[in-house]
């Protein structure tokens, strides 16, 4: 077989079936579960007017495929520009070695023709990585895990070994934690999306940056992720929310991982964050520095957060910072300039005007 055997086309609906084949490949969940994900991150979006994915076909079938999970941000100004976080990138093994992965990258830059602005991918891997800088991906900040008391030995350990697999989470990961509400705190197993759109509404700017677009819409989709399980954490002011914090529930039940927070009440996210640290839900708890602004930074830092090596830098020789891996980002073109790189006054290549959270990841 040769690169002129395949053809690398957009998605149509008529490759479904053949697609879900190819992923099978990568997502290890069974047929139904992989189905029912697909639909959910391509189809059910509501930042995607159909899916945003490439296909290789070799004679017309469907074996590889790179999917792209749509998410929308804001500037200060209300203008909305949409994001693609490239994700669900596989080619059929008897297919491998033909170069199809970065031909299909490459097709994705007419996306912009559909009102896309940017790649971020805050998932790349040593394996991968080398692809996307091919295809003009820059550094964005890096992605430093930081962890509760991450130099106890033995805590460090059990998060990586909590963290080992990546497996479908079913609702018995959450064995753990106890829902219900405790004095200030309520402790719930869905998110409360008008009210948490509500708190980051209000939540006060921290500078200027574009900002994810979290309204309602997005809550009531994004957390029903079906091969993740989540924990919902409020402060309650009487029976309305003003504050929340949403943690990823490990498959064991060990780890809990900050996904997402705001507050409109000042206090109420330490306030919340301090009974998720001493309250035994989890075993250790994380977060990751993309998500991390200045007001987390402070509240993590007087709980005892620090930032670790994972099991891939822990023998190297280097400082946790420099060793990390970094967020990617490109503009979506074919031919970029420097008017890609900017929205207004801000220049997207320096990381602090940005607002990512690890909820905008395609792995959360």
């Amino acid at each position: 077989m040769t690169a002129d055997s395949y053809d690398i086309v957009h998605f149509r609906p008529e490759h479904l079936n053949d697609v879900l084949a190819v992923l099978a490949g990568l997502w290890p969940y069974g047929p139904d579960l992989c189905a029912h994900y697909f639909k959910w991150r391509h189809v059910e979006n509501p930042y995607a007017k159909a899916v945003r994915g490439v296909v290789a076909l070799h004679r017309g079938k469907p074996v590889g495929f790179r999917g792209y999970m749509a998410g929308g941000f804001r500037g200060d100004d209300g203008s909305d520009v949409d994001v693609l976080y490239p994700c669900d990138t596989v080619v059929a093994p008897e297919h491998r070695n033909q170069g199809l992965s970065v031909r299909m990258g490459k097709l994705a830059s007419e996306f912009r023709q559909s009102g896309f602005r940017y790649f971020i991918n805050l998932t790349s891997g040593n394996s991968s990585r080398p692809g996307y800088v091919s295809l003009g991906f820059e550094p964005l900040g890096k992605r430093v895990l930081w962890q509760r008391h991450g130099r106890n030995p033995f805590l460090w350990a059990l998060q990586v070994w909590s963290k080992r697999r990546d497996r479908a989470a079913s609702p018995d990961a959450r064995h753990r934690i106890r829902f219900g509400r405790f004095s200030d705190i309520y402790v719930a197993e869905d998110p409360r999306a008008g009210e948490m759109a509500a708190i980051i509404a209000a939540d006060r700017p921290d500078g200027p940056a574009l900002r994810i677009r979290q309204d309602e819409a997005f809550y009531a989709w994004r957390y029903r992720n079906p091969v993740r399980q989540y924990a919902f954490y409020y402060w309650m002011d009487g029976d309305v929310a003003r504050a929340f914090a949403v943690l990823d529930v490990s498959s064991d039940g060990l780890t809990g991982s900050i996904l997402d927070y705001g507050e409109a009440k000042d206090g109420a996210l330490r306030r919340i964050l301090a009974h998720v640290c001493e309250c035994g839900d989890f075993a250790t708890v994380t977060a990751l520095s993309y998500g991390i602004d200045a007001r987390l930074a402070r509240i993590l830092d007087e709980l005892s957060f620090t930032p670790v090596h994972t099991t891939k830098t822990i023998f190297r020789r280097g400082t946790v910072h420099s060793l990390a891996p970094s967020v990617l980002f490109r503009p979506v073109a074919s031919a970029i300039n420097e008017d890609d790189f900017r929205v207004g006054e801000l220049d997207l290549r320096s990381p602090k005007h940005w607002r990512l959270k690890p909820i905008c990841s395609d792995g959360a």
